[in-house]
């Protein structure tokens, strides 16, 4: 995306905020703004197969226990962490 960007043959690129800021980073791309805000903050969701579907009030619970304690940001973070650490490589 971003090099379609710098080559001009898109004008926009939609993208996570630390990803494409560390994309533009990483190949040294100058010409390319981001805006200071995002656009949206999503929601993260979970699927689960059909399947499994008697797995959903478990990993309900436990989303929400993980939302109340501070692990699911914890978790979300260390993600990040470990896409920048690969984004850099």
């Amino acid at each position: 995306m971003m090099e379609f960007l710098q080559k001009g043959r898109a004008d926009v690129a939609l993208t996570n905020t630390v990803d494409g800021n560390l994309m533009i980073k990483k190949l040294g791309y100058t010409q390319i703004i981001p805006i200071d805000k995002p656009l949206a903050v999503l929601d993260l969701f979970t699927y689960i197969h059909q399947n499994h579907k008697d797995l959903v009030p478990k990993v309900d619970a436990m989303i929400k226990k993980m939302k109340a304690n501070g692990e699911m940001k914890a978790l979300v973070k260390k993600a990040e962490a470990q896409v920048i650490e690969n984004i850099l490589k």
